[in-house]
């Protein structure tokens, strides 16, 4: 399916096919992780069933995307609404939808 539907290098074949372990995510990596991000102040709690850190204020979402590749986790964050950094469904947004219409 991969062949198929992209155009990546062989070298990049190469690292998807040797794949990389998820981290260990705690509270403390996430702490960690954070502090690089200089997300400090934020107040959250952790869910280690679900992997998911719920935070209780909003926070940007740039380092909320980065906290969730990263770490490979989910991130609960309420949308800020001054924060237009990236759109998408982590922002609660819908996808556009075009309509093959050829008649437009």
């Amino acid at each position: 399916m991969c062949e198929k539907q992209n155009h990546c290098p062989a070298a990049q074949r190469a690292l998807c096919e040797k794949g990389e372990p998820a981290p260990r995510v705690n509270s403390d990596s996430i702490t960690a992780h954070l502090e690089k991000l200089g997300v400090t102040q934020a107040r959250w709690s952790w869910d280690p069933a679900s992997k998911t850190p719920t935070f209780l204020a909003p926070i940007p979402t740039a380092p909320a995307n980065n906290l969730a590749q990263t770490l490979r986790i989910r991130v609960r964050t309420a949308a800020n609404a001054n924060d237009h950094y990236w759109t998408g469904k982590a922002t609660g947004s819908v996808p556009l939808m075009i309509p093959d219409n050829r008649d437009v």
